[in-house]
């Protein structure tokens, strides 16, 4: 159907085998081999909801929310044809929900931001019952009793006198886990015998006695929406995700912790010193950690109202300067503080920056994305210039640089469509381009990784898993052992360990060896005797190198290799193993020397 088409609802019929309809934000669909092919019956419309007389398999429902907005469109012929059912006055067309129950069969129950409405004639015509005093974004009637119903939005209200009259019963703002508690922004309920259950963006709920109490029912499960994940290249077992309505949590070595409301989004982690970090809010509010996530403090949006930000606002790590960071808008910011001070850095006129990457080795070098647009600075962002005149003019959803080499840059598109236009690299910094897509055919891509193994391995993350190719390959390889048949929203490499991270859409955050380095050995973490902090290290004071490395074999040499104000590494340093796994730097480093 494409990526414009949304799909809305998927309703078996309760009594026709294999009988299947498919709301869409383009029509509705009907398959009788369910939904081994389909065929579209309704055009012009925007189904988003779907239900099934009780007892007469003949009667269906579905809402319009296009051209019938005030009405609901009844079928007696088992979805052959539609018309307009009874008017819903005082609707004035807010999207609606339709319900039905077996207690009642001709009743047909309509829900919307502006009250509940009731039919006892299937659909022919409608009274007015109440209006609630909650956002209706579902609801649902009893299938046993139907005087009793569920509706909500941000918190959930019910029923007990068959929608006359509603009483709030969950609030999400208490913060409390008890039964009165269920997480904000109600997306589905519906009642399986007798007992109502409600999905919304943080879990799945049910109530036993028509919603008076409420409790969660997939704890344990790894269902959330990440947006993306910033890692410490210090730490492999350090994680700082963002999520849709879920906020923003770190993972440490102790599991998990939630640390931030709303909708979590970017974040990054200071790479030596493992309790500062910086996470995001919707529209590129920032907010720090210095404790590990024990206290949080807003750094804040650092436009202060002179700009405008994406709802996933980029924010970068300099890889070469510990306390540099990026934000941006349709301005760009810097931080030298890791996020105090800010600073504006430039205006690249392209309107609201969408995708950013930042060289590994040379800092200068930055790139950034708007729709199709694609801007390169080669003067630490002062300037750009445009290098995306050979690229297909579609949606870009990631760029990233190659660690071997600052000029050898990925960029990935947004598609369905059958065009094999999915990944394009360049080795010149953008100015030529080449279609790296083989194999990968109509699946979307969403994120890109390069490693820095000597193949120099690229990782996509699409629609379905993770898939790789090394750099001079014309195929890609499917790399998704264990992971789930999901969407990955963000890749991130932890160098050290060799391991990748893949934030995924509804399945939670998972990690995996890079390809071929299962057996290498991985530096799990590594700290100086002083963690960076504003006053920290300071010059002519001894930094002993602690590490944690895990390999199967024998390691016969461990050393650390260093330099100043350059990346020639000119200067190697042997460790010695003191305990386990763990190494220490023989001598320190020191700045003076």
């Amino acid at each position: 159907m494409g990526t414009s088409t949304r799909v809305y609802k998927i309703a078996y019929h309760p009594a026709v085998p294999d009988l299947v309809f498919i709301g869409t934000s383009i029509g509705l669909y009907v398959s009788d081999d369910n939904l081994a092919n389909w065929t579209q019956i309704l055009t012009n419309s925007r189904i988003t909801d779907i239900d099934f007389h009780p007892t007469d398999p003949a009667i269906i429902y579905v809402y319009d929310d296009n051209l019938n907005q005030d009405n609901i469109m009844v079928s007696t012929n088992q979805g052959v044809s539609f018309s307009q059912g009874g008017f819903l006055n005082g609707n004035n067309g807010a999207t609606a929900y339709v319900a039905t129950s077996p207690d009642c069969p001709n009743c047909v129950y309509v829900g919307s931001n502006n009250g509940i409405w009731k039919s006892t004639n299937s659909g022919n015509s409608f009274s007015f019952l109440s209006a609630p005093s909650q956002s209706c974004w579902g609801f649902a009637v009893s299938d046993l009793d139907d005087t009793y119903l569920v509706y909500g939005g941000v918190d959930l209200e019910a029923s007990a006198d068959g929608g006359t009259s509603f009483n709030q019963v969950t609030w999400w703002a208490n913060g409390n886990p008890d039964h009165t508690y269920v997480h904000a922004d109600l997306r589905t309920a519906e009642s399986v015998n007798g007992v109502f259950y409600v999905g919304t963006d943080g879990y799945l709920a049910k109530s036993t006695n028509n919603g008076l109490s409420w409790t969660r029912i997939n704890d344990g499960t790894s269902i959330r929406e990440n947006y993306a994940v910033g890692t410490s290249q210090s730490n492999w077992m350090l994680h700082m995700c963002g999520s849709q309505d879920n906020g923003t949590s770190i993972m440490n070595e102790n599991g998990w912790m939630e640390w931030n409301g709303g909708d979590g989004m970017e974040a990054v982690i200071q790479p030596l010193n493992d309790d500062w970090m910086i996470g995001s809010w919707q529209y590129g509010t920032r907010n720090r950690t210095k404790d590990g996530g024990q206290t949080r403090q807003g750094v804040g949006n650092p436009e202060s109202g002179s700009g405008e930000a994406d709802w996933i606002a980029p924010l970068l790590l300099d890889p070469n300067q510990q306390m540099r960071v990026y934000h941006f808008s349709d301005n760009i910011f810097r931080s030298e503080e890791f996020g105090d001070g800010w600073e504006m850095v430039s205006s690249p006129n392209i309107g609201i920056i969408q995708g950013a990457a930042i060289a590994y080795n040379n800092s200068d070098i930055l790139a950034i994305s708007r729709g199709s647009a694609l801007l390169l600075s080669q003067d630490a962002g002062q300037s750009w210039s445009t290098i995306s005149f050979s690229l297909p003019g579609f949606f870009i959803t990631d760029i990233g640089f190659a660690p071997n080499d600052d000029s050898t840059i990925a960029v990935t598109f947004d598609r369905y469509q059958n065009d094999n236009q999915k990944i394009f690299i360049s080795h010149d910094l953008g100015n030529t381009w080449e279609n790296i897509t083989y194999n990968l055919g109509n699946m979307p891509l969403r994120t890109v990784a390069i490693d820095h193994t000597p193949d120099a391995n690229i990782y996509v993350g699409g629609e379905i898993g993770v898939y790789y190719k090394s750099m001079n390959d014309t195929a890609w390889t499917a790399y998704s052992p264990g992971l789930p048949n999901v969407a990955v929203r963000d890749l991130e490499i932890q160098f050290g360990a060799n391991a990748i991270k893949a934030a995924t859409w509804g399945r939670g955050l998972w990690d995996f060896h890079l390809a071929g380095r299962k057996d290498f050995p991985a530096i799990l973490k590594t700290n100086l005797a002083d963690n960076p902090t504003e006053i920290a290290p300071r010059q002519d004071i001894d930094q002993f190198v602690t590490s944690v490395i895990s390999y199967d074999g024998n390691l016969t040499s461990v050393y650390l290799q260093w330099s100043v104000n350059s990346h020639d590494l000119d200067h190697t340093i042997l460790m010695t193993n003191t305990s386990d796994s763990t190494w220490v730097s023989q001598t320190p480093i020191r700045r003076s020397t």
